[in-house]
């Protein structure tokens, strides 16, 4: 059957927040490191990080008594560098003096796989179960697992096991090589030349055995390979010996036939004289060119004054003659002559005219005379250079000779080298061989052990104590990390001050979680009503006192009783709250939970509320509930659900039974549906005067409760406080609560709560 639905006022539309009415969380950089606040957190995770403690000891003691027991046994040598003399100086040997290298050579030798594959065969230790570890007895055996039955077929390489047998029957002691090697370690000190050789195994006696047999076969290597070099280094010299002695016989003979042939016996004085006629010829040369080279300066000087018929007042100076200076002179007179007759006559004086005559006659005597010393400096120029020509034509003929001599005695010269160069090869070589052979005869290692491997007593693996211990400080470590871990990720909602701090509310009280046995077979709603537990009824009388207060001069006569998320407790606070301030003066419990309904199953048992009310199909004295117990306390369900429960709690009806409610009721609770889920909690904050949001503790996530607080911010309302619900007070111990109702107080006894006792 449909009822009728009252007229419906719509709910105003969201505001802007109003950054006001925010709380105020303290950020978590203004807090100062509290060391306490570390151990408390160590001390609320303690059994886990003690279960790591344990699980980490468990690990280490599986690793330490199932770890096979290894001794370690040492030989200590000294290798001194040999002395090389004479292999360091034949054929393809060198010596290193470098004596860090040296070391770091029989190192690398000592761990070879030649010394290895010795002391394998010598000692049998491919047939000896404790080196292959074929008797190897464990405490317990992980089962294997076969990585390749995960992987198909087809990504398989298909030869790999044909190559590794081919690899294996190949080298049939490659496997027994590397596990020698693995467990041998070879060392050294940088200030002596000491060499420690250390070898491991699962027996004390075997690891001494293979310790002195690699010490005995690196000595034995030594020798073998010292011998190996002289004899390889006797072998080349005997062919360097015969090739050199057949070399030296060769060029002897080359040798004689060339002396003979060109008859090179007096070869040295023939040198000599030829040498020093070449330089006699040559100094001559020498003279010829500088006497050719002044000629020719004065002759073309003498040509380009000719030439040029410039003064011949510079012909002194070019020409060094006492006839061209005396005709020099009288032209100088003659000319001056001239000049002081034309002062006193003219031109056409006799006097003037007889002296230019002479003056001309001077001029041309003189031209004659540097005419005639001219040829005669040709002349004597060619006659220098004909000189000059023959000179460089002796000299050639004279170098020609000499080269002659020179190419001969340069091939005498050359045949003599090198038949004094293989006499002395061959004496060398002849000298080094007789100094191998000895060296071959008197051969002492250079390779002494100080001292030998004996078996160990105790094992030095595995360090159980050290094993045990660091299995269980890894283990503390991890638990510590995860303690950590955890606290940083939980988000939620613990103590007093993560109120105060993380949300920014004041807190109006703490209620304690109720196990069954404190109950007593009620149900959690009538807690207030029995009066036990005592730290239960004194919680709720201190929110009471909190709510009251928080408004002194206009106590809230509507309180909205709500939470972030559901399953927080809030109807069973809303219920007991009610209770109490029912102690005081007549309260309603009005169920505004229209979706989720619970009131009416575990107190009222009425199927009729406040929807029926709304819809006019019943009446409010019908539906209102008196408790039984408390007389000034009154129910008032939420009835049927109805199918648009936001539009019920906005309309003009709700409002006026609200406004009637006030007015016959000292105190109305209102229990709500959580803030996030649902619009309808909005509705109600604006009808109330105080809001009290229930948290449930170690439960709730932070962020939860800020989202709420958003959206009461938009219908411009803020809660009155926070009340921690269900707080575990052993829990919250080890977070350093120490309440009212904690540890301290828990036993505190009241007398019996009387029916309107005062907060």
């Amino acid at each position: 059957m449909q009822h009728p639905v009252p007229k419906l006022t719509p709910l105003p539309a969201d505001t802007q927040p109003n950054t006001a009415l925010l709380p105020h969380p303290i950020p978590d950089d203004e807090e100062e490191i509290n060391l306490l606040d570390y151990w408390l957190i160590l001390k609320r995770h303690k059994w886990g990080i003690l279960a790591f403690v344990l699980l980490g000891l468990f690990i280490a003691f599986l690793i330490a008594f199932n770890a096979q027991p290894l001794y370690k046994s040492r030989v200590r040598l000294i290798a001194e560098p040999v002395m090389q003399r004479v292999a360091d100086q034949v054929g393809p040997y060198q010596s290193v003096n470098t004596a860090w290298v040296f070391y770091k050579t029989q190192y690398e030798l000592i761990a070879s796989r030649a010394i290895a594959e010795k002391v394998i065969r010598k000692l049998d230790l491919v047939h000896n179960p404790t080196f292959t570890g074929a008797d190897r007895k464990k405490l317990f055996e992980l089962p294997k697992i076969d990585w390749r039955a995960w992987i198909p077929k087809a990504w398989l390489p298909e030869t790999r096991g044909k190559k590794g047998a081919n690899i294996r029957e190949m080298d049939p002691l490659a496997p027994f090589v590397d596990l020698l090697l693995s467990n041998l370690k070879v060392t050294g000190d940088e200030e002596s030349a000491v060499i420690t050789v250390e070898y491991t195994a699962p027996d004390p006696v075997l690891a001494a055995q293979i310790a002195n047999a690699i010490a005995q076969a690196y000595i034995e290597f030594s020798m073998e390979s010292r011998m190996e070099t002289t004899q390889s280094a006797t072998q080349w010299l005997k062919d360097q010996l015969k090739e050199v002695q057949d070399k030296l016989k060769a060029s002897e003979e080359a040798l004689q036939r060339f002396q003979a042939q060109e008859n090179l016996i007096d070869t040295e004085n023939s040198q000599k004289i030829a040498a020093t006629k070449l330089a006699s010829l040559s100094a001559e040369l020498v003279r010829a060119q500088a006497q050719r080279s002044e000629l020719e300066v004065r002759y073309r000087q003498v040509k380009a004054i000719l030439d040029s018929g410039t003064s011949l007042e510079s012909v002194s100076s070019v020409l060094n003659n006492r006839v061209i200076e005396q005709l020099k002179a009288q032209l100088v007179q003659r000319l001056q002559a001239v000049r002081e007759m034309s002062e006193r006559y003219g031109p056409k004086h006799p006097k003037m005219i007889a002296a230019n005559s002479a003056l001309e006659e001077a001029r041309k005597a003189l031209r004659q005379e540097i005419d005639k010393i001219a040829a005669n400096l040709r002349k004597e120029l060619e006659v220098a250079r004909a000189r000059e020509r023959e000179l460089k034509q002796l000299i050639a003929d004279q170098e020609n000779t000499i080269i002659r001599y020179q190419d001969k005695s340069f091939k005498l010269a050359q045949l003599e080298r090198d038949v004094k160069t293989q006499r002395e090869l061959y004496e060398n070589l002849l000298e080094k061989a007789r100094q191998l052979e000895a060296q071959h005869n008197y051969n002492l290692p250079n390779i002494t052990v100080i001292e030998k491997a004996h078996p160990a007593l105790r094992p030095f693996k595995p360090k159980k104590a050290q094993i045990l211990f660091i299995g269980s400080v890894l283990g503390g470590f991890l638990g510590v990390l995860i303690a950590f871990l955890r606290e940083y990720l939980d988000n939620t909602v613990k103590t007093e001050e993560d109120v105060e701090k993380k949300i920014g509310l004041p807190l109006l009280g703490v209620t304690p979680l109720l196990d069954s046995k404190e109950l007593h077979g009620s149900p959690p709603e009538h807690v207030y009503l029995n009066g036990q537990p005592h730290k239960f009824v004194e919680a709720v009388n201190y929110i009471r006192t909190g709510v009251l207060f928080s408004n002194l001069d206009r106590p809230p006569q509507t309180i909205m009783i709500t939470s972030s998320v559901p399953n927080e407790g809030k109807t069973t606070l809303a219920c007991n709250l009610a209770t109490a301030f029912a102690r005081l003066d007549t309260t309603l419990l009005l169920e505004t939970d229209l979706r989720k309904p619970r009131l009416g199953e575990i107190i009222t048992k009425s199927p009729k509320g406040l929807t029926e009310v709304l819809l006019g199909e019943a009446r409010l004295e019908e539906v209102l509930i008196q408790d039984r117990q408390e007389g000034n306390l009154y129910y008032l369900a939420a009835g049927m659900i109805p199918p648009h429960p936001l539009e019920a709690l906005s309309s003009h009806a709700f409002q006026e039974l609200v406004a009637k409610l006030k007015q016959r009721f000292t105190h109305i609770v209102f229990d709500t549906p959580p803030i996030n889920a649902v619009s309808d909690p909005l509705v109600i904050a604006r009808m109330s005067d105080a809001i009290a949001m229930v948290v449930k503790a170690d439960d709730t996530p932070i962020n939860s409760v800020m989202a709420a607080l958003k959206r009461l911010q938009t219908v411009e309302k803020r809660p009155t406080g926070i009340v921690l619900n269900q707080l575990d007070l052993e829990k919250a111990a080890y977070y350093g609560y120490h309440g009212y109702y904690g540890e301290t107080y828990g036993d505190y006894q009241y007398g019996q709560v009387a029916p309107s006792s005062s907060a």
